[in-house]
């Protein structure tokens, strides 16, 4: 029987376990194998069968469909598998169209980065949670260390623009703002990264948008604005 040749198949390690008697482990075993080789498996046992007590057409039957069950289910799986990709690939090249759109759109990203430009001032968009609090801000240079912090007094809720200290060097920094509330209480607060998109790229099957020294994920975006759009008023 072919329950015994996966047995002895499963001997030599090969396989797992199969039983003629019991279906779901005979198809485990089956799957583990392939069709192809199950079909091998199933021909030898017909030329090896004893001519005094042949195969019985209902067990032969079952293994058949046994057979074809699980061609079916390798097939759908591949096509699954195929689908998928597809709908990956399509999402993909969704995406890559709606980076390209923004190059010389701003953009408010989920971050905390921000250049400080040669000449002019630099600003930072953040979000405070309830009705705000007492505000420090602090500026770390790009290997970590705090080089700046600033006490910034009372800061109400909502999103809105910061100025950054003007006696900084030009180049990247990353920024935190800590706000407390009269209790002492951490208040929530969302910083932003901000810029003018020039380019975008692909990073490890993410689209990345580029933004003169930052860069941030299209997924990170929480909203497009024109180059010159200023709806927010910075705090000196």
């Amino acid at each position: 029987m072919i329950g015994a040749v996966l047995n002895r198949t499963n001997a030599t390690g090969t396989t797992a376990a199969g039983s003629t008697g019991g279906s779901s482990s005979t198809t485990g075993s089956i799957a583990s194998i392939g069709k192809d080789q199950f079909l091998k498996l199933l021909v030898t046992q017909l030329k090896n069968q004893d001519p005094l007590s042949p195969m019985k057409p209902n067990e032969f039957a079952a293994q058949l469909a046994q057979f074809t069950s699980v061609e079916q289910l390798i097939q759908l799986n591949d096509g699954m598998a195929n689908q998928s990709a597809a709908v990956q690939i399509s999402t993909l090249a969704g995406q890559a169209s709606l980076g390209a759109s923004l190059i010389g759109r701003q953009v408010v990203a989920d971050g905390h980065q921000v250049v400080i430009p040669a000449s002019g001032s630099a600003q930072v968009r953040v979000e405070v949670g309830a009705s705000g609090g007492a505000g420090t801000l602090t500026i770390s240079d790009s290997s970590g260390h705090v080089v700046a912090t600033r006490t910034l007094g009372q800061i109400a809720g909502g999103r809105q623009t910061l100025a950054l200290p003007s006696d900084l060097p030009a180049g990247t920094y990353s920024y935190a703002l800590s706000v407390k509330d009269p209790n002492g209480k951490n208040v929530n607060v969302t910083t932003y990264t901000t810029g003018i998109v020039d380019a975008v790229h692909f990073d490890a099957g993410q689209i990345v948008l580029r933004m003169g020294g930052l860069k941030v994920l299209l997924g990170d975006v929480a909203e497009i604005e024109t180059a010159n759009d200023s709806n927010t008023t910075a705090r000196p």
